[in-house]
C-alpha cells in the first residue's frame, strides 16, 4: 500500500514533505516487520529530503533522525547510531523544556548508544539527567525503559548486579509491551539480564 502511494505522489509531482511522510510510514512498517536493513533504507531517504526542506532544528527532524539512530544501533553501526543520537539530544535541547517526554527519549536512546560503546562515563551523568527528566512521565511509559536499561547497564558494567537486575526486569516490562518481540533492541535487554544474572550467580 504504501509502495503503492510513493509512486502515486512521485509521479504527480506532490511536495518533498509529502513524499518524506510516505517513505517515514514505510520505513516504520519495515521496522515493525523485522526487517532492519530496508528501514534505515527508508529513513536515510527521508532524512536527505528533511536536511533540505527543514532547518537544522526542526523536531520533524529529530523524530526522523531518532528512528534512524536506533534503527542503525539495531543492526550493530554503532558509530552512526552514536553520532545522530547526539544531533537529536542537542536540537531538542533547544526546542523543548526540560520535562518534555521527547527529550527523555533522546537521553535515554544516547545513553543507551553510549553503553552499548563500553562509554561508561559519558552515559552515567546521561542516565542520571533522564531521571530527573522522567519524573513527569507515567508508570509504564516506553521513555521509562531507556532510562531503566541505562541505570540497569550501568550497574552491571560497575559490578552491582543485584540492582542491575532489578532495573534490567523493570525496563524488560515495559519494552516488552511496547516493542515488537523479535526486536534487537529487547534481545540486548535479555542478554544484558542473562550476564547479570550470571553476574548473581544464577542461572534462571
Amino acid at each position: 500500500m504504501f509502495l503503492e502511494e510513493l509512486h502515486f505522489v512521485e509521479q504527480h509531482g506532490f511536495l518533498q514533505q509529502d513524499i518524506s511522510t510516505v517513505i517515514n510510514n514505510l520505513a516504520v512498517t519495515y521496522y515493525q516487520w523485522g526487517n532492519i536493513a530496508l528501514a534505515i533504507d527508508k529513513y536515510e531517504k527521508s532524512v536527505s529530503i528533511q536536511r533540505r526542506q527543514f532547518n537544522v532544528n526542526h523536531m520533524d527532524l529529530s523524530i526522523t533522525l531518532g528512528n534512524l539512530a536506533w534503527s542503525y544501533l539495531e543492526s550493530g553501526q554503532l558509530d552512526q547510531a552514536r553520532c545522530l543520537s547526539e544531533e537529536v539530544l542537542t536540537i531538542r535541547k533547544r526546542k523543548l523544556p526540560p520535562s518534555h517526554p521527547l527529550l527523555a527519549e533522546a537521553m535515554g536512546r544516547l545513553s543507551v548508544c553510549y553503553l552499548a560503546q563500553g562509554r561508561l562515563e559519558e552515559a552515567i551523568p546521561l542516565a542520571d539527567a533522564l531521571r530527573h527528566a522522567s519524573t513527569a512521565l507515567p508508570d509504564g511509559h516506553p521513555y521509562l525503559g531507556f532510562y531503566l536499561y541505562g541505570v540497569a547497564e550501568c550497574h552491571r558494567q560497575t559490578g552491582a548486579f543485584d540492582e542491575s537486575v532489578e532495573f534490567y526486569e523493570r525496563a524488560m516490562d515495559i519494552f516488552g509491551h511496547h516493542l515488537p518481540q523479535h526486536s534487537t533492541s529487547l534481545a540486548i535487554v535479555k542478554r544484558d539480564l542473562a550476564m547479570a544474572y550470571d553476574g548473581k550467580g544464577r542461572t534462571d
